[in-house]
């Protein structure tokens, strides 16, 4: 009788187990860092007026501008007071966004971030001393944050004619070089990439932990996985986007865009 009991306790120990299904949510800095995990990223605010102190600069400079705004993205403004356009580009030299990587700062920057859910369910059987688990991971979705910063003119800043079309052109090649970093970021090919190495991952083997809730320790494995793929895809986009950077100086040279979007 105890031979029998010990064989059916084999039997048992290495049927195959399903665990629940299961959503994870992941969002990662521009660095790859994981910043939130398990939480529907929330939606971004609709693009706001450039403002000083509380009080709201005119937004009809940016429609004589004739500005390309992007309905997935926010727009941010920093204000800039100014009576000719060389104040204005000094405004932007030492006012602008500050950019850690390169000490020094810019008249318009790309901020971002890019996260993604996904669903799997999972089986697992227990071997001691591992637990082997069966994984089907399905609808990844991805969402992304991003954030254009612009200088915006104040209410009290008085241009010529001449010089206010100046700084309209000026800012229009701001708002292009950005979007192209916008384009880099959202570019399909790393969300194909991210979808087929996360769609891979069909099997792990833990460490068998008696203490320990295995559905739980399932999740935090799948997770951890997934981080990875995560942090080395974001930084992937960043080394693209910091190689934009430096061929075309910083938009200095928008000509030279096409050598990196080739």
């Amino acid at each position: 009788m105890k031979a029998f009991r010990s064989i059916l306790l084999l039997a048992v120990l290495f049927l195959p187990v399903r665990a629940a299904d299961a959503t994870v949510y992941q969002y990662f800095d521009d660095q790859g860092t994981l910043i939130v995990t398990n939480v529907l990223p929330g939606q971004k605010p609709p693009p706001r007026a450039p403002s000083e102190k509380g009080r709201s600069a005119p937004a009809q400079q940016f429609r004589e501008a004739d500005l390309d705004f992007r309905n997935d993205v926010t727009y941010d403004f920093y204000p800039v007071r100014a009576h000719t356009f060389q104040e204005a580009v000094m405004a932007t030299n030492m006012y602008g966004p500050f950019d850690n990587g390169e000490n020094k700062r810019f008249a318009a920057q790309t901020r971002w971030n890019i996260g993604w859910s996904y669903k799997f369910n999972s089986s697992y059987r227990t071997e001691r001393p591992y637990v082997y688990v069966s994984l089907n991971i399905y609808d990844v979705e991805f969402s992304s944050n991003i954030t254009v910063l612009l200088p915006a003119l104040t209410e009290d800043s008085v241009l010529s004619d001449h010089d206010f079309v100046i700084w309209q052109e000026f800012v229009r090649g701001l708002l292009s070089h950005e979007h192209d970093h916008v384009a880099l970021i959202q570019d399909p090919s790393y969300r194909d990439d991210a979808v087929r190495r996360i769609t891979a991952i069909r099997g792990l083997t833990l460490d068998y932990d008696p203490a320990a809730v295995t559905e739980d320790a399932i999740r935090e494995a799948v997770q951890e996985k997934t981080a990875k793929i995560g942090h080395d895809l974001i930084r992937e986009i960043k080394a693209r986007n910091d190689e934009y950077d430096r061929v075309t100086e910083h938009g200095l040279k928008p000509g030279m865009r096409q050598a990196v979007f080739r």
